[in-house]
């Protein structure tokens, strides 16, 4: 009967799968299937929990009076010290140019720095749960945004 419990959380293909798996006695071979099924559901949670500390510590360090740009700078730096050694590492065939090296920074700086300053702005006047509520509402509104286009 345990093992119907679990069964009640997975589709119906996988659940008839898993029936005929317990049928044969081999009811750990179905917890380990069900929990491998569940596994993407366990890292989502994780990351919506790291995802809401991180903002949890951004608003406290707001609410201390730090500026919005040295909050980026400092996101920035880190990002570029862990990430730049293994782009390096990972793209040593490829020369990089100019042109290339001004679009990077365009992006860099239209799509991420320019994001975490807006969205470090508006931190300032709501509360974490809007803001990780927004977090998860950004890939419905990029879709709608981007229906008209095609």
């Amino acid at each position: 009967m345990e093992t119907m419990s679990y069964l009640s959380l997975l589709s119906a293909d996988a659940s008839s799968k898993l029936r005929a798996t317990c049928k044969k006695g081999k009811v750990l071979m179905v917890l380990t299937n069900a929990l491998g099924l569940l596994k993407p559901v366990i890292i989502l949670i994780i990351v919506n929990l790291a995802m809401a500390v991180v903002n949890l510590l951004m608003k406290k360090v707001l609410n201390e009076g730090m500026d919005n740009m040295i909050i980026v700078t400092y996101r920035q730096v880190v990002s570029f010290t862990f990430l730049a050694p293994i782009a390096c590492l990972y793209e040593r065939k490829h020369k990089l140019e100019a042109h290339i090296i001004c679009l990077l920074f365009l992006s860099a700086l239209v799509g991420v720095t320019l994001t975490q300053y807006i969205f470090l702005l508006g931190l300032e006047y709501t509360s974490t749960t809007f803001s990780c509520a927004f977090l998860n509402a950004v890939p419905v509104f990029t879709f709608i945004v981007a229906l008209p286009f095609g």
